[in-house]
């Protein structure tokens, strides 16, 4: 699956806008649509009562935010909005101005950053972050932030999850830097597609499960408004892609010969893995070489792999025997677990 960056994100958007017709708001409403449902879903493994706060910037980010929190309300759920960011809420833009408004209106409340029922009073909490998306530019986030950031860690625990909408505030979109003082997320709804920054380390280990929704276009339509992708994110999907399609009648025969050699006694684990692996990535027969003393065991563990013991303790006779082994096998990974020592370097050698 590709990925968006901060400027590839942007560019989507537009083109929605712009060729397809459909308006901004419209997008802010199937991604907040995308997060009320993921929220529900996140708080469906908490005790009860629950209770849902959305913290929101004044970006579009909060607008999905706003809107999402409003749809939480009209489900039933019992709903409170935090302005992250303090100061002049003119600065908001028409659609996340409209979303606050029609949600204040609908009489959700709006809690202060340091309102002491926030994130206690017996309740479970999820929480929305929809402070940053990916315009978040910089190192640093404002000190308001970081403070009511830093009350979200402290009260993490059983009963409080947090849900990143679009990417984890305080990560950057095209690298995956987080900003100190963000908060990890439970599971990320990202838009389209998943931004770079929640795949890129340390972005990932912040974002949680990554859950990708649409907001109202295929993903095909990112791909002819950008052009091919430079690189992908070789997910579970794109990877069960990659896999040739074999005939119904194929034979194990049909598919190479792989020989793995390596372990050393009392260390059989790493020379079974790479075996596995040859004939997981599709090697039709493999053939493990290992020490005597750890043969019972890879065997017992892999009984698919044709295990052979190595044929002497003398590094030329070793070598010798692997040779002949080798003779006709299509593939040879040799050192997983092996010793660095002359009979390692004879059996290499060979």
């Amino acid at each position: 699956m590709r990925t968006l960056g901060r400027t590839d994100a942007a560019r989507v958007d537009q083109a929605a806008m712009e060729r397809l017709g459909l308006p901004r708001a419209v997008l802010m409403e199937n991604a907040a649509r995308a997060v009320a449902d993921a929220a529900m879903r996140l708080a469906s493994g908490l005790p009860e009562p629950v209770a849902f706060v959305a913290l929101c910037g004044k970006g579009y980010n909060g607008g999905d935010g706003l809107a999402a929190a409003r749809l939480l309300a009209t489900a039933g759920r019992d709903v409170r909005l935090v302005d992250a960011e303090p100061g002049d809420l003119g600065a908001l833009g028409p659609e996340t101005a409209a979303n606050r408004t029609a949600a204040l209106r609908l009489g959700l409340p709006a809690a202060e950053p340091d309102d002491p029922d926030l994130f206690g009073d017996g309740r479970s909490w999820v929480v929305l972050d929809a402070v940053y998306g990916t315009g978040f530019r910089g190192a640093g986030l404002p000190p308001a932030v970081r403070a009511l950031f830093a009350r979200v860690r402290a009260a993490r625990g059983p009963r409080l999850r947090v849900l990143a909408v679009d990417l984890v505030s305080g990560t950057d979109a095209d690298t995956g830097a987080v900003a100190d003082g963000a908060v990890p997320a439970d599971a990320t709804v990202a838009f389209v597609l998943p931004k770079t920054g929640s795949v890129a380390m340390p972005g990932l280990l912040a974002a949680g499960r990554l859950l990708v929704a649409p907001i109202g276009f295929p993903t095909r339509f990112a791909d002819a408004v950008l052009g091919p992708p430079d690189a992908v994110w070789a997910d579970d999907a794109w990877t069960a892609a990659q896999a040739p399609v074999r005939a119904r009648d194929a034979h194990k025969g049909d598919f190479g010969k792989a020989v793995v050699v390596g372990g050393a006694p009392g260390m059989p684990g790493s020379v079974r893995m790479a075996a596995e692996a040859a004939g997981r990535s599709g090697a039709g027969r493999t053939w493990g070489v290992v020490p005597e003393g750890i043969l019972a065991s890879c065997a017992a563990a892999l009984p698919e792999t044709m295990w052979r013991a190595f044929a002497s303790e003398d590094a030329d006779a070793a070598a010798a025997a692997l040779k002949a082994l080798l003779d006709g096998r299509d593939a040879c990974a040799i050192g997983p677990g092996l010793p660095v020592d002359p009979f390692a370097e004879s059996l290499v050698a060979a």
